[in-house]
Protein backbone atom coordinates (compact mmCIF):
# COMPACT_ATOMS: atom_id res chain seq x y z
CA UNK A 1 0.00 0.00 0.00
CA UNK A 2 2.85 2.42 0.97
CA UNK A 3 4.22 1.60 -2.54
CA UNK A 4 0.84 2.84 -4.27
CA UNK A 5 1.17 6.06 -2.23
CA UNK A 6 4.67 6.36 -3.48
CA UNK A 7 3.84 5.77 -7.07
CA UNK A 8 0.72 7.95 -7.03
CA UNK A 9 2.75 10.94 -5.24
CA UNK A 10 5.63 10.51 -7.72
CA UNK A 11 2.75 10.77 -10.70
CA UNK A 12 1.21 14.13 -8.72
CA UNK A 13 4.37 15.33 -8.89
CA UNK A 14 5.43 14.69 -12.44
CA UNK A 15 1.58 15.88 -13.59
CA UNK A 16 1.42 18.92 -11.57
CA UNK A 17 5.06 20.34 -12.84
CA UNK A 18 4.66 19.54 -16.32
CA UNK A 19 4.46 22.80 -18.16
CA UNK A 20 2.06 21.56 -20.60
CA UNK A 21 -0.26 20.98 -17.90
CA UNK A 22 0.29 24.25 -16.26
CA UNK A 23 0.27 26.22 -19.13
CA UNK A 24 -3.18 24.55 -20.23
CA UNK A 25 -4.58 25.16 -16.82
CA UNK A 26 -3.75 28.83 -16.98
CA UNK A 27 -5.27 29.24 -20.43
CA UNK A 28 -8.10 27.29 -20.02
CA UNK A 29 -10.17 29.88 -18.03
CA UNK A 30 -8.50 32.86 -20.16
CA UNK A 31 -9.94 31.52 -22.94
CA UNK A 32 -13.85 30.98 -21.60
CA UNK A 33 -13.47 34.29 -20.70
CA UNK A 34 -12.42 35.71 -23.66
CA UNK A 35 -14.90 34.01 -25.30
CA UNK A 36 -17.80 35.64 -23.30
CA UNK A 37 -16.41 38.86 -22.88
CA UNK A 38 -15.79 39.63 -27.16
CA UNK A 39 -18.94 39.06 -28.50
CA UNK A 40 -20.24 41.44 -25.47
CA UNK A 41 -17.78 44.47 -26.66
CA UNK A 42 -18.32 43.74 -30.18
CA UNK A 43 -21.84 43.94 -29.28
CA UNK A 44 -21.53 47.56 -27.40
CA UNK A 45 -19.37 48.85 -30.35
CA UNK A 46 -21.44 48.04 -33.29
CA UNK A 47 -24.91 48.49 -31.87
CA UNK A 48 -24.26 52.45 -30.73
CA UNK A 49 -23.57 52.53 -34.61
CA UNK A 50 -27.09 53.62 -36.35
CA UNK A 51 -27.44 51.93 -39.91
CA UNK A 52 -30.19 51.93 -42.58
CA UNK A 53 -32.13 48.58 -43.11
CA UNK A 54 -33.54 48.71 -46.61
CA UNK A 55 -36.58 46.24 -46.77
CA UNK A 56 -37.61 44.38 -50.13
CA UNK A 57 -41.20 43.79 -49.47
CA UNK A 58 -42.95 41.33 -52.02
CA UNK A 59 -45.45 40.20 -49.31
CA UNK A 60 -46.25 43.28 -47.86
CA UNK A 61 -45.35 42.76 -44.25
CA UNK A 62 -43.07 46.03 -43.93
CA UNK A 63 -45.27 47.70 -42.15
CA UNK A 64 -46.06 44.79 -39.34
CA UNK A 65 -42.02 44.43 -39.47
CA UNK A 66 -41.52 48.01 -38.77
CA UNK A 67 -43.55 48.11 -35.94
CA UNK A 68 -42.08 44.94 -34.33
CA UNK A 69 -38.38 46.65 -34.82
CA UNK A 70 -38.81 49.39 -31.79
CA UNK A 71 -34.95 50.00 -32.45
CA UNK A 72 -33.09 53.87 -32.12
CA UNK A 73 -30.28 52.58 -34.09
CA UNK A 74 -32.18 50.62 -37.10
CA UNK A 75 -33.59 52.55 -39.39
CA UNK A 76 -35.58 50.49 -41.93
CA UNK A 77 -36.18 52.30 -45.30
CA UNK A 78 -38.83 50.35 -47.48
CA UNK A 79 -37.81 49.64 -51.07
CA UNK A 80 -40.03 48.39 -54.28
CA UNK A 81 -36.92 47.94 -56.53
CA UNK A 82 -35.21 44.97 -57.62
CA UNK A 83 -32.08 43.47 -55.45
CA UNK A 84 -29.67 44.55 -58.11
CA UNK A 85 -30.77 47.79 -58.66
CA UNK A 86 -31.10 48.42 -55.07
CA UNK A 87 -27.53 47.16 -54.35
CA UNK A 88 -26.48 49.18 -57.52
CA UNK A 89 -28.00 52.52 -56.00
CA UNK A 90 -26.31 51.69 -52.35
CA UNK A 91 -23.41 51.02 -53.71
CA UNK A 92 -23.23 54.57 -55.97
CA UNK A 93 -24.23 56.67 -53.21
Amino acid sequence: MKKAFKVARWEIKKTLTNKTFLISVLLTPLLFLAFALIPTILNQVESSRPFDLYVIDEIYLFDNFKNKLNSENINAIYSNLSFEKLSEDIKNN
